[in-house]
């Protein structure tokens, strides 16, 4: 019977919330005469309580160079129900028909157990590789094994090979959009800017579009879904707004008689894994709310007033003289801040999110003069985008106020630019 030594092992949490805990466990694996095991294995991981099984999942892992991980969790999610804060744990390890590894492994109230010779960064994120690093391994959404000039993905059937630090952007071309994570590279940063709202006659401006911006841990090869929201424009027709709603989840504007009378909402901008659905949001930038001629569009991301649909997609005017929210994590709903008219009712901006799966750490800004200034956060960062076609606004501005029946543009669309590396 083949006899196995566990050379490292390393338990990070991968997420602890209320719908699970799953935990990344790697290692490596030898037999007794030093052979790494390759190939594809059966393996067993049982959580024991004292000599008591509390949880236990079998998982196929694929082996390279003995090196090898997985998520623990995905395949029984009662990983949630055990208290590791407080309870004491330990982690026994079978592959195939072999005896469980002994001695077991314990589970501190953070999780993580290491022995051997393999080191790992304390936060998981080591990124110089070199002689001295040889053999450390890290986690960036797959498992990397420094080979002392650069990583390789082991154990995880996840794409090997260099990563070619790069930006890719995106602008709105009115449909949704994917970002495919390069080849070795495991880390994103994304910046996302929500359109701005559009405005409305009395020099009511529309809302500006917010700003988030979050680092992401990923697997290369995962496709994202890239969703760029549109400037929200002003009515060009009288009554509902119908196909005037911007895409991104907008809100369309409620015209009157005349044309350019309010504003529609502007489209989100954001990172999906999957369809674009609020379940699979990683990071959303809400856009600015549309102006009705009274009062001036909400701010995207707003925290205090934006939002309030409880999905994606902002409420549409529903009668004259109303403008459109601003899509959002949470759609903007409509709102009356006019103190010369009880009636005509503005779009709320959508509020932005950046707690999505694999985010290490998110900013969710809104406009710093909510409400009047029409420009939106994160200009003066270096990805930013300039100032977009003839006739419309920069990138997540509001519209510009206009007069009754004059000025049919749209304000500012939304921008995305994803920044990846190892």
């Amino acid at each position: 019977m083949m006899r196995l030594t566990l050379m490292a092992l390393l338990c990070l949490p991968v997420s602890a919330w209320a719908g699970g805990t799953t935990l990344v466990q790697q290692g490596r694996l030898l037999d007794v005469d030093g052979t790494p095991l390759e190939g594809q294995h059966d393996v067993t991981f049982t959580v024991y309580s004292g000599a008591s099984s509390a949880w236990a999942e079998t998982d196929t892992i694929s082996f390279s160079g003995g090196y090898y991980a997985t998520v623990l969790g995905d395949n029984n999610p009662t990983l949630h129900d055990l208290d590791f804060a407080n309870g004491t744990y330990t982690l026994g390890i079978t592959v195939g028909a072999t005896d469980e590894l002994s001695p077991r492994t314990p589970l501190t109230s953070v999780v993580s157990a290491l022995r051997g010779p393999i080191n790992i960064s304390d936060d998981g994120l080591q990124t110089v590789c070199n002689s001295a690093a040889t053999g450390t391994l890290r986690y960036r959404g797959q498992v990397q094994v420094c080979d002392g000039t650069s990583w390789t993905a082991v154990g995880t059937g996840g794409s090997s090979g260099t990563c070619t630090p790069a930006n890719q952007t995106f602008t709105a071309t009115g449909s949704d959009q994917s970002f495919i994570v390069p080849s070795g590279c495991g880390t994103l940063v994304v910046e996302a800017w929500g359109a701005g709202g559009g405005s409305g006659y009395n020099s009511r401006d529309g809302g500006a579009g917010g700003y988030s911006k979050a680092t992401v841990l990923a697997s290369a090869g995962t496709t994202y879904t890239v969703v760029v929201g549109q400037g929200g424009i002003r009515n060009t027709q009288s009554g509902s707004g119908g196909s005037q709603n911007a895409y991104g989840f907008a809100g369309a504007p409620y015209g009157n008689a005349s044309a350019c009378a309010v504003g529609g909402g502007g489209g989100l901008s954001g990172l999906f894994l999957g369809p674009a659905n609020q379940s699979n949001a990683i990071l959303v930038a809400g856009g600015g709310g549309g102006s009705s001629g009274y009062t001036y569009g909400g701010s995207g991301n707003d925290t205090v007033n934006g939002g309030g649909t409880g999905v994606l997609t902002a409420s549409a005017g529903n009668s004259a003289w109303e403008g459109g929210g601003g899509g959002g994590y949470s759609g903007g709903v409509l709102h009356l801040r006019s103190t010369t008219n009880s009636s005509y009712q503005a779009g709320e901006g959508g509020t932005g999110y950046a707690l999505g799966t694999g985010v290490q750490a998110g900013t969710v800004v809104m406009e710093a003069a909510a409400f009047t200034s029409r420009i939106p956060p994160g200009t003066s960062a270096v990805n930013y985008g300039g100032v977009g076609t003839s006739g419309d606004a920069a990138i997540g501005y509001g519209g510009i106020g206009g007069v009754y029946g004059v000025n049919c543009d749209s304000s500012g669309d939304g921008l995305v630019v994803i920044s990846y590396s190892e």
